[in-house]
């Protein structure tokens, strides 16, 4: 039995109708009649709970003209679905966009929809500054269709970070997790410098102009 997150483990078999939760009672009850019934005396009913921890079920067959009404109840335990979160490696330049990307599942391999994801560069956590070495507040990220992507740039001070890794603060229906760490690698940029003299050829003790031209040359 599951609704959304949740996966449940019952205690026997329910089949029949649509059950309803009494809050009084903190029961779930199931009413059926003859007609609800297969020939071995079995019923079916599918209920998707929303319920953590002990869901109670109550079980009622009204009877009819051969048989009196009666009654049983039984239990079944809710937990949150696991879930597993990854981080996607990056390689860049210093100065240019890089795009943290994490992706998150269930343990049957769903994609996770809220809660929230923050992301680390060796160990420490990005800020809603969008620096990794500021003490502003941890900038959070809800999780939509199992995917949590974020664009910022490469700034020089990332020059020395080696790993990405992002923890899941979990939700209503998914326990929290955090990912392994994978690779960052940030490449310094490629200058190429050009001297031109002024001029070329003179006399000794005569003054001559050096120019210097310093050209980014980083191939992406």
């Amino acid at each position: 039995m599951t609704k959304d997150g949740f996966k449940s483990t019952p205690v026997g078999t329910i089949t029949g109708p649509n059950p309803q939760y009494d809050e009084e009672t903190d029961k779930i009850n199931v009413v059926y009649d003859k007609a609800d019934v297969d020939a071995n005396g079995t019923f079916t009913c599918i209920y998707k709970t929303s319920i953590l921890g002990e869901n109670n079920i109550t079980l009622q067959y009204n009877g009819n003209d051969t048989y009196n009404p009666s009654s049983n109840e039984a239990s079944f335990n809710v937990r949150k679905l696991k879930s597993t979160i990854v981080v996607d490696s990056i390689v860049g330049y210093i100065g240019e966009n890089i795009t943290l990307t994490a992706r998150i599942t269930d343990e049957n391999g769903k994609l996770v929809n809220g809660g929230n994801i923050v992301f680390k560069f060796n160990g420490k956590t990005l800020r809603e500054d969008g620096r990794f070495d500021s003490t502003a507040s941890p900038m959070k990220f809800k999780v939509v269709d199992g995917i949590v992507k974020y664009i910022t740039v490469a700034d020089a001070y990332l020059r020395n970070v080696k790993h990405i890794t992002a923890t899941y603060s979990g939700s209503y229906n998914y326990e929290s997790s955090k990912a392994e760490y994978n690779h960052v690698l940030l490449n310094k940029r490629s200058a190429q410098i050009n001297v031109t003299v002024t001029p070329n050829f003179t006399k000794q003790n005569t003054k001559i102009v050096f120019n210097a031209t310093i050209k980014d040359v980083t191939i992406n």
